[in-house]
């Protein structure tokens, strides 16, 4: 926060200072555990080939595999949003980020594939109340105006974990095996569990800290009303606003496409049809988590600063997105690498404008309903990753030899692909029925920088 751009604020100088910079303290920290819960969605994609040696399964089989971390993760969004508005986010996160390391302790350890699924199980629910809630402490702890850019960051930070379950995955699993690495990273995630809980405030009281209104001088008439709405009674003012339900929908349709393509069947193409090893497919890959590493924080500051505009950003990200879906549904049989790279990365780039959408749900309710308009967001989104993984795993069973279960033909990653592209596109529709959210600014109190 420059200095021409200080609060003006009769609180002692030293309680604003120790607020303004803890809360970055529990940002980062919060941040690397949502980096820990996409590096866990993003694994299996590496590791798909060595899940079918282990065990020995056919396509629609490993598609079960992958969704089940998409299941338990999608349906406990909206309890996670509820319980991070009633009992708070830091002992949610926390009981969460444990139950999700022994899943992935058990799910590395597993001698059958029945054992496997129950720790991917274990994983998907544990991993499902840490992005919501998080969300609800940036809502307390941040201004209104920072929000989509610190969306944006904890998006980029999310994703590392893709890049980490790329190609570093890859050689750590070339190196001491799939399983000794899915074990190791669950008992990081358990050490991550007991730091949120040490660490982590719901909101600046429970610190002895002022408010972020406080520190700006917003009288409590201007300040977002805080009152508590039955959570229930919550969950269907959300499900009844009709503005956000195409925000839903897309939400369902989108988060399909990218986690078909990134978690579990991006890499056998790029191995089978491309022609890569398994190194180079990761890389290649990983140019998606790259784009979305630099365009998320940026994403995030045009809608805050630049546009200011909520619907802009988000429209031009759907339509780019859905514009480079085009060559993988029609020619992914003829894809050069090269090609691939510049559509992987551009995918990444122009999907962190799309951050701004996190920010359009949010602003369509009341501050008190952040945690379950969050959560019900994400419900959709890791639902459709859920419903998809398995329909594009049977999609590609359709054109796979019983006699070679391995090996998955062209035709099958071409039709999967086109089924992607036309969902996405009526998803991407879907974008033009929504409004503008936007904020005008408190009359007449100035609104301080980012801390």
């Amino acid at each position: 926060m420059g200095p021409d751009n200080q609060p003006k604020t009769a609180l002692p100088s030293n309680l604003v200072r120790k607020m303004l910079s803890y809360r970055l303290v529990m940002f980062g920290l919060l941040s690397f555990a949502y980096m820990l819960v996409v590096f866990h969605r993003m694994s299996t994609a590496v590791i798909s080939v060595d899940l079918v040696d282990a065990f020995s399964i056919l396509p629609v089989s490993l598609g079960i595999l992958g969704s089940m971390y998409f299941y338990p993760y999608s349906l406990m969004q909206i309890p996670a949003g509820m319980l991070a508005d009633s009992i708070g986010p830091r002992k949610l996160v926390a009981f969460s980020l444990l139950i999700a390391g022994l899943g992935a302790v058990l799910f590395g350890s597993a001698p059958t594939f029945q054992v496997a699924v129950f720790g991917r199980l274990l994983i998907g629910i544990g991993l499902s109340a840490v992005f919501v809630p998080t969300l609800k402490i940036l809502s307390v702890w941040f201004r209104q105006n920072e929000f989509a850019t610190l969306t944006g960051i904890l998006n980029s930070v999310g994703s590392l974990g893709s890049l980490i379950a790329a190609v570093p995955l890859a050689y750590i699993v070339l190196a001491i095996g799939w399983r000794q690495a899915i074990i190791i990273i669950g008992a990081l995630t358990a050490v991550v569990a007991a730091a949120v809980y040490i660490l982590v405030r719901n909101n600046p009281r429970d610190k002895g800290y002022p408010s972020i209104d406080e520190i700006d001088g917003i009288p409590a008439a201007a300040a977002p009303a805080g009152q508590k709405t039955p959570v229930w009674q919550g969950l269907w003012l959300v499900l009844s606003n009709r503005h956000a339900w195409p925000l839903f929908f897309r939400g369902f349709i989108s988060s399909g496409g990218w986690t078909g393509l990134q978690t579990m069947w991006g890499i056998p193409y790029l191995m089978q049809v491309v022609g890569l090893d398994r190194i180079g497919a990761s890389s290649l890959l990983m140019m998606i988590s790259i784009g979305s590493l630099i365009s998320c924080p940026i994403g995030g500051y045009i809608s805050d600063r630049v546009m200011r505009s909520r619907r802009k950003p988000v429209l031009i990200s759907a339509v780019l997105s859905n514009l480079l879906w085009v060559p993988l549904a029609f020619f992914s049989d003829r894809l050069t690498q090269p090609v691939l790279l510049v559509i992987f990365l551009l995918m990444g780039l122009v999907g962190g404008l799309g951050v701004a959408g996190f920010a359009m749900i949010k602003e369509l309710f009341p501050p008190a309903l952040t945690g379950t308009v969050n959560g019900t967001n994400n419900f959709f989104g890791m639902f459709g990753g859920a419903v998809y993984q398995v329909i594009l795993g049977a999609i590609i069973g359709q054109y796979v030899n019983a006699a070679t279960p391995n090996i998955y033909p062209p035709e099958a990653f071409r039709a999967a692909f086109m089924f992607l592209f036309f969902n996405i596109t009526a998803g991407t529709i879907a974008v033009f029925f929504t409004k503008e959210t936007m904020p005008e600014p408190v009359s007449g109190h100035k609104i301080a920088g980012t801390a």
